[in-house]
């Protein structure tokens, strides 16, 4: 299984795209809905982005998942802080490509700033086999908050 990620910004909104490629069947996907905030959802297949201004400690955490459910929490350091953040993504689901846009205007210190990205996955495979993708992990268990984890940069659209 391979995980291809990509990033880019329209002014103030993330599009973010999740590519699987080899034996999706094997992937635990959920049945797709209408989705709904939920918490949680890094226990199963599920894509993630995380976002900071750069040079900020603060940052947000974006969860999807297969079915449609996703989660936005705010913190304002690593693991520090966390609440809900007032922002819902747009997600775009298909057999082997995941995609969402999240606007971030809305978020006190984001709009206008540069950003750092880091792009993240819980894969569970039907056999419940769990595994944790990211560009980057630092030593010892997967912990996608780790600040080395942002290392994607997308400047403001004015430094572009």
């Amino acid at each position: 299984m391979t995980i291809l990620g990509e990033a880019a910004r329209d002014g103030d909104v993330l599009a973010i795209r999740h590519l699987l490629r080899g034996d999706v069947a094997t992937v635990r996907m959920g049945q797709a809905r209408e989705g709904r905030r939920t918490d949680g959802l890094w226990r199963t297949t599920c894509f993630e982005a995380f976002v900071r201004p750069s040079g900020s400690a603060g940052y947000l955490e974006i969860n999807a998942a297969t079915t449609g459910d996703w989660a936005c929490y705010r913190f304002d350091a690593y693991r520090d802080g966390m609440r809900e953040a007032d922002a819902t993504p747009v997600l775009d689901r298909g057999e082997s490509e995941f995609a969402m846009r999240i606007d971030l205007r809305t978020i006190d210190g984001f709009a206008g700033r540069d950003w750092d990205v880091a792009l993240t996955a819980v894969i569970e495979e039907t056999d419940g086999t769990k595994s944790f993708w990211a560009r980057k992990h630092p030593p010892g268990a997967p912990d996608f908050h780790d600040p080395d984890c942002f290392v994607w940069q997308l400047p403001a659209p004015d430094r572009a």
